[in-house]
């Protein structure tokens, strides 16, 4: 197995929010076949435009630096690669995105995403977080739904947070964890973070806990606007 490459970065505690920037970004990700299959009915019904990040693609150079910098580490044939590709696409958009933003909210809403209502700015904005927390999320019992996360680019601990997360995939951490998913590597990422400084990466979730069960779309406040197309889901789009 290869070793953990070193970083520029360190996860250091910055305090404070870094200014008061209230834009509001979307980003997702996409491939030609899943693109084919249901992504152009589902991102067309939204409202917003959304920064793409296309997977297989050399359109943005810093995300295809992502995989040659594991090509160096692993063959192309190799399981582990295979494993960590796979997976790191959605992260890699998000952080990536995050770097050339610096500032305001960014929201991840995956491509099987389908808006089925009109929202207000007044709707959008209850679902952001707010001053102090880093990402409003969908929380499920070991690890959350990871189809809808708006993160607070304000707060200096969101970036810290993305440092960490960055240097799971490009420090070869992923393969130390239980499950290599996004979802769960995204979960141990701020879980490693907050154990050491709860008070200043304070997040909220979506979901109301009175519905226990189906699945976390339906189950949160995003109900009346968002359905997810999740698994079997999408072939009926």
């Amino acid at each position: 197995m290869a070793t953990e490459m070193n970083t520029p970065f360190s996860p250091d505690v910055l305090r404070g929010p870094q200014n008061h920037d209230t834009r509001i970004h979307w980003v997702t990700s996409l491939n030609k076949d899943l693109y084919e299959r249901y992504a152009r009915t589902t991102t067309n019904t939204w409202q917003h435009s959304a920064h793409e990040y296309w997977e297989g693609t050399d359109t943005k150079p810093t995300w295809a630096g992502w995989r040659k910098r594991m090509i160096t580490q692993y063959p192309s044939d190799d399981f582990l690669y295979k494993q960590w590709l796979r997976f790191s696409h959605k992260v890699e958009a998000q952080i990536e995105t995050a770097r050339e933003l610096e500032t305001g909210y960014m929201i991840w809403l995956d491509a099987d995403v389908e808006q089925t209502s009109q929202y207000t700015e007044e709707w959008l904005r209850e679902q952001l977080p707010k001053e102090g927390e880093i990402f409003t999320y969908l929380h499920r019992d070991n690890y959350p739904e990871t189809g809808w996360i708006a993160y607070n680019l304000n707060e200096m601990q969101t970036h810290t947070f993305l440092v960490e997360l960055e240097h799971t995939y490009l420090g070869n951490k992923i393969f130390r964890l239980e499950q290599w998913h996004d979802a769960y590597v995204w979960w141990q990422a701020y879980k490693s973070v907050s154990a050491m400084y709860p008070e200043h990466y304070r997040v909220r979730s979506l979901m109301d806990m009175s519905v226990s069960k189906g699945e976390a779309f339906g189950r949160s406040t995003l109900k009346s606007v968002f359905r997810h197309h999740k698994g079997p889901r999408k072939d009926r789009v």
